[in-house]
């Protein structure tokens, strides 16, 4: 965010543009998580690097990120596959319905990692998960530390 200063709970523009709730939300697992041969499965998400707005609850529904303001949002995760071959997908999924991101990797037996995202508009109440998808046996997504598995969410627009 180029020019942009933080300042408590707001983004202020340089150019003395309208203030900007700074909402952002990044969750992770801290243990690994099994993935069932070929069902797409929610990643649960039991801790919190950062929650400025109540998106993310570490227990209650901790697959899920919660819109709290509508807006253009910019969205994303990781996930890292322990090595198996086969096809691996990373989906991104909004309302539990629609897919808004998915990335497909066919794998050759050694560890793989993904990400998605992009922008996205979202409503107050939408909320947005993460799922892995394999269609080999049951494995597990990885956690290493910083980047798997990981979903995030920061408002970018009003």
């Amino acid at each position: 965010m180029g020019g942009n200063a933080l300042a408590g709970n707001v983004l202020g523009g340089a150019g003395g543009g309208a203030a900007l709730p700074a909402i952002r939300v990044r969750a992770y697992s801290n243990v690994n998580l099994s993935i069932p041969f070929n069902s797409a499965t929610p990643l649960a998400l039991n801790a919190e690097r950062w929650d400025s707005h109540g998106m993310h609850d570490v227990t209650t529904n901790n697959t899920r990120l919660t819109c709290v303001q509508d807006g253009l949002y910019t969205l994303g995760g990781s996930a890292s596959l322990e090595n198996n071959a086969g096809q691996y997908d990373l989906i991104m999924r909004l309302n539990g319905v629609t897919n808004i991101g998915h990335k497909r990797l066919h794998s050759i037996g050694t560890m793989r990692t993904q990400t998605v995202g992009g922008d996205y508009v979202l409503a107050v109440g939408d909320y947005i998960e993460m799922l892995a998808y394999h269609n080999g046996a049951v494995v597990n997504i990885l956690t290493i530390p910083n980047y798997s598995p990981e979903l995030w969410a920061s408002l970018k627009q009003l």
